[in-house]
């Protein structure tokens, strides 16, 4: 094959992948928004008694996030809701050995969809059960545990899992690809908090 002819099919591989990426960009970016927006009713809903808002009480979030296959390319678009109380864990020394009065809870429920638009389908990810607590850096709080997923053929149970708190906004769930059979792929799920007492900003970028 001449050299022409050997970059000519670089360059075409090249902007085949870069079109992908900038789709995948754009559907993230678009279920995004729509997910901001729309979950503000979600988590009032679910900001009520028994699962208190704020410092030492339940958290709340969005899921955005990109899937890649095993070449590495984006594959499934991520969107969804989470909730959870496990950074109230660190104020619970007892944890670890059975304190009955803190039940650490992390539930989500997603839905995902190729980037071509096709198998769009839901999940959800819940019975939490903490096995250990760390902090990686200063601003990195670490729950390794076990979760129950939902899938097509039936949920499955007791899949590792590590749900990461990334400084105040961002969060990330690593779940054992072997054990859902590489079904999110071989990278974490990531997502953000979101405060239910503020309220997103329009598309022009004025709060109203």
């Amino acid at each position: 094959m001449s050299t022409e002819r050997r970059n000519k099919c670089s360059n075409t591989s090249t902007n085949k992948s870069l079109t992908m990426v900038t789709v995948a960009t754009l559907l993230v970016t678009t279920f995004g928004i729509v997910v901001v927006i729309g979950s503000m009713n979600w988590m009032t809903a679910f900001a009520q008694p028994g699962y208190p808002i704020g410092e030492g009480h339940y958290k709340f979030g969005t899921i955005s996030s990109v899937q890649l296959d095993k070449a590495g390319k984006p594959e499934w678009v991520l969107s969804g809701h989470w909730k959870s109380n496990l950074l109230n864990a660190l104020s619970n020394s007892t944890t670890e050995q059975g304190n009955q009065s803190f039940t650490p809870v992390f539930d989500a429920a997603l839905r995902m969809v190729m980037v071509n638009g096709s198998a769009l389908h839901s999940h959800t990810i819940t019975n939490f059960k903490l096995l250990k607590v760390t902090s990686p850096s200063n601003n990195t709080k670490e729950f390794n545990g076990t979760v129950t997923a939902s899938m097509r053929n039936g949920p499955i149970t007791d899949i590792p899992v590590s749900i990461k708190f990334l400084g105040n906004n961002v969060i990330s769930v690593w779940m054992d690809p072997i054990k859902i059979k590489n079904h999110y792929g071989s990278t974490p799920i990531f997502g953000f908090e979101v405060n239910p007492q503020i309220r997103p900003m329009s598309p022009r970028g004025a709060s109203h």
